[in-house]
């Protein structure tokens, strides 16, 4: 900012901001369990999606971590029992995100 003398102020903080790719749609996802203990999320394949990325949380609009990154359509794993929201976004070649896909719920045993 400037004073009326044209004297500068102090630079503000540094906001980064990601925005997705708009030519890679949101997958949908669906999710089950096997036994009761594995969460199996699959998806969609997304037109000129080079790989997805699966994001998992405890809450659902909670901070959601990064859980993997693949070329496949299906994730399965086996987290400690609890409450658990999922959601994948696609990326392009060059590492590019799309919009996140809707978020799937599982209760693991």
């Amino acid at each position: 900012a400037l004073d009326s003398n044209g004297n500068a102020g102090a630079f503000s903080n540094i906001v980064c901001v990601t925005v997705p790719d708009s030519s890679l749609t949101a997958p949908v996802i669906s999710g089950s369990l096997q036994s009761g203990t594995k969460a199996v999320i699959t998806w969609n394949a997304v037109s000129g999606a080079a790989k997805y990325e699966i994001w998992r949380s405890t809450s659902e609009n909670g901070t959601y971590s990064r859980l993997l990154t693949t070329v496949n359509l299906k994730c399965t794993n086996t987290p400690k029992p609890g409450t658990y929201y999922y959601k994948v976004r696609a990326l392009d070649a060059n590492g590019n995100a799309g919009a996140f896909s809707n978020i799937v719920c599982l209760s693991v045993i």
